[in-house]
């Protein structure tokens, strides 16, 4: 497990669109962001254009 549900939720309510914004979710460690940031980003981004 990569981020709690908790951290999930915060990540689906905010939407960052960048990593600057991504780094402000709580949970989200210099680490984690270096390692995961883009591919959450990208997951982010595609689930937005699905649902518009």
């Amino acid at each position: 497990m990569v981020f709690s549900d908790r951290i999930l939720i915060d990540m689906a309510e905010r939407c960052s669109p960048d990593l600057d914004a991504f780094a402000e979710v709580n949970g989200v460690g210099a680490a984690k962001l270096k390692e995961f940031g883009q591919v959450f980003l990208s997951a982010i981004a595609a689930h937005q254009s699905a649902s518009a």
